[in-house]
């Protein structure tokens, strides 16, 4: 993992400029605050309003909370930083005209506290801490106008509890949150322990926050940080992957630890900010692409446990989702609109709606694909059966109350919004989500005879929903409404990525994809980070494994920041984190029932390696080339059940390994039936060794941080 830290080689005073730690709950961004002093911003991701009468981007927004500056005595001569990713921490060092110190920070894996431990030396034994509140007011509000009647929260009040220094803001809807830090030396070592409490409606956070101080001050440090890495050094070997191209390895393995440190199983679901919240439009959660690319990446790299904070949210929330459709159709529908906060409350309202976001209704069903791919990638029946099946019916079924019978006897659907597009009568968006969802509902009735009296419309809807809209370009938005201006996202696109119901291997449709993608990327001036994350996923669809990656170096070329955070005027996390997803999928795809291994593999890269990615039905998959060969691909089955194979070695070249006695083999294809913990092994014969190493890196090491120096590989 040292080949991937980040380094600054200098600091600047900006955001995009700052390392990060976090641990799905808590956050601090480190940067430079002036000449004399650093900053450690503080965030909490369930730190939110909670005002009825307001959109939630304002009466529900997240709120910020304050940041710790660390001032020296003399001016700053020289400053350096580094987040080391394995061991999960961010170290730096500051020289000044009086002296030196070095600094080291921690966001607690498993308990809720920040720690910061300053080593000061010669003249800087006077540095001082100074805590700084921000105003408890929606970041929005820099950027958008005020809705009438919208204030400020009461101003916070600063005090003491049982020796622990506290801010504590009370909030006009009810509720608090508070911030506990005290400073502990031990010798010639400093130690700020720091949390933040929160509660609604009602006022305990300042007794959560002095409990969580006072609980880390009575361990070791030594033991803390032991604990805290302990969960990190677990963490990351739950799937690896090298490719050459050192620029993109490294960006992968920074979001990995970004992924984790912004989202964990028993914390709340990560909104498009994680815990580091900035000066932002987006203080809430927005469901018309940023939560689903947000958690795509858990999923092929064996890391579902982080993605449980999402099907918990949903859960949790079913009776809001129904409330957000027209009272009228609450007996058997659910929705979600394009904003929420963690309640899941945004309308919907087709037919009544007075703005574009009432009538965005498909976000639910694609948040719904994440929660299928949660389910099927774990292979969990029961969170099929009983968990995604009455979401999804309640999703499909306010469609079927728009559909309408058309002249042509096809179905047919109102105006409703491809999301920041505008309306479109059979809206590709809907026809995608629809079908998708249908087709899931019926799949999951019949493998476990369910017999749901809703299962001969949904065949009905399948068998007569109006094909797609398409002109000469490809797919339009919707009938009617070409695709005819630059536009960052690739909703009218959906059923070719990530739902697939169009795709590469219907040799009909290749055409029309390839029509599609050229169309969307030949108007660049709108284009997004995402824009790129995601023609990088359709490339690799079709087999184009150079175009993939050509994309995601665009991605990293216009979009990336230097610490690989990623802005659309405020921070959104969304981007760098989809740039996982789109790489495993050049080294490993599954949907219909196929595992496909190196589908999408750059021409130049020699050597590519990885171990454990998850696929549908929980088979975990392991696969080396050497030299552009395929050198062995070792699936173990997690659960059981039917593994087809779609690999390029060789039929001449191939040795199989396998307890199965049930071997089926074509060439480039094998099919079998395993039982769980079995494991199958596909060798090239001139390769008899299923081993797995970082590839050589073609490339400098360390390339994110600001004013990197290349750092030569030495083993």
């Amino acid at each position: 993992m040292d080949r991937h830290n980040l380094h600054w080689d200098s600091l600047s005073a900006n955001w995009n400029d700052g390392a990060f730690t976090g641990n799905g709950l808590l956050g601090v961004m480190i940067y430079k605050e002036d000449a004399k002093a650093m900053r450690f911003d503080i965030g909490r991701t369930d730190v939110t309003d909670h005002r009825e009468g307001f959109k939630a981007d304002f009466g529900k927004s997240r709120l910020p909370i304050g940041r710790f500056v660390l001032k020296t005595v003399g001016d700053w001569k020289k400053a350096s930083m580094r987040i080391n990713l394995w061991n999960a921490e961010a170290t730096g060092s500051v020289l000044t005209t009086k002296g030196s110190l070095k600094w080291r920070n921690i966001t607690h894996a498993t308990s809720n506290v920040v720690v910061i431990e300053i080593t000061a030396k010669d003249g800087e034994e006077g540095f001082q801490w100074q805590w700084i509140a921000e105003e408890s007011i929606s970041p929005r509000a820099r950027f958008k106008p005020k809705p009438s009647g919208y204030t400020a929260n009461p101003p916070y009040k600063l005090g003491t509890k049982n020796g622990i220094s506290i801010c504590e803001q009370t909030l006009l809807a009810g509720g608090q949150y508070t911030t506990a830090w005290k400073e502990k030396r031990i010798g010639k070592k400093s130690y700020l322990y720091i949390t933040v409490g929160n509660s609604f409606p009602t006022l305990t956070a300042t007794q959560e926050a002095v409990t969580s101080v006072s609980t880390a001050l009575q361990h070791p440090v030594n033991e803390l940080i032991d604990v805290h890495r302990k969960w990190w050094h677990q963490y990351y070997p739950e799937s690896f992957v090298s490719v050459p191209d050192t620029r993109l390895e490294n960006y992968y393995w920074i979001q990995q630890y970004k992924l984790a440190s912004a989202m964990r199983d028993q914390q709340p679901a990560t909104d498009v900010l994680g815990p580091w919240l900035a000066p932002t439009p987006w203080p809430a959660f927005w469901w018309n692409l940023n939560v689903q690319l947000t958690y795509y990446p858990v999923y092929s790299s064996n890391r579902l446990h982080l993605g449980e904070s999402l099907i918990r949210t949903l859960n949790a929330n079913a009776q809001n989702l129904i409330g957000n459709v027209p009272e009228k159709y609450r007996y058997n529908s659910a929705g979600i609109g394009r904003v929420s906060s963690y309640d899941c409350i945004a309308q919907l309202d087709v037919e009544n709606g007075q703005t574009e976001s009432d009538k965005e209704i498909g976000n639910l069903t694609w948040a719904l694909h994440n929660y299928w791919q949660h389910a099927v990638y774990n292979k969990d029946d029961s969170l099929l059966v009983h968990g995604l099946f009455p979401l999804l019916r309640r999703s499909i079924n306010y469609y079927i109350h728009l559909l309408k019978s058309g002249t042509d006897e096809m179905l047919h659907l109102p105006p409703t919004a491809s999301p920041e597009y505008g309306l479109a009568p059979d809206c590709n968006y809907d026809l995608a989500l629809l079908r998708w969802g249908c087709t899931a509902l019926l799949d999951i009735n019949i493998k476990f005879r369910l017999k749901d009296p809703m299962q001969v419309q949904w065949q009905q809807v399948l068998d007569n929903l109006t094909p797609y809209p398409t002109d000469m370009n490809g797919l339009m938005i919707g009938r009617g409404v070409p695709f005819d201006k630059s536009h960052r996202h690739y909703s009218h696109l959906l059923m070719i990525y990530p739902l697939r119901l169009i795709n590469w291997e219907q040799p009909l449709n290749r055409a029309l994809i390839e029509r599609s993608l050229t169309h969307w990327m030949s108007m660049p001036e709108a284009l997004a980070g995402y824009s790129f994350t995601g023609a990088s996923s359709i490339s690799s669809a079709m087999g184009k494994g150079n175009d993939a990656v050509r994309y995601l170096h665009k991605m990293l070329d216009q979009h990336s920041l230097s610490n690989t955070m990623y802005r659309e005027a405020g921070p959104v996390i969304e981007t760098p984190l989809s740039v996982v997803t789109s790489m495993n999928e050049m080294l490993l795809q599954s949907w219909g029932g196929i595992i496909r291994v190196f589908p999408a593999v750059h021409t130049a890269w020699k050597d590519v390696a990885f171990d454990k990615l998850r696929t549908e039905g929980a088979f975990l998959v392991t696969a080396a080339r050497k030299n552009q060969l395929t050198k062995f691909i070792m699936i173990k089955s997690l659960k059981g059940g039917l593994c087809t194979v779609k690999h390029d070695i060789p039929d001449n070249d191939l040795l199989i390994t396998s307890n199965s006695p049930s071997i089926h083999n074509k060439p480039g294809l094998i099919s079998l039936q395993m039982k769980a913990g079995e494991v199958l092994i596909l060798f090239n014969k001139d390769f008899k060794q299923a081993k797995i190493e970082p590839v050589k890196a073609e490339g400098a090491l360390n390339q994110f941080g600001l004013k990197k120096k290349e750092t030569k590989l030495t083993k």
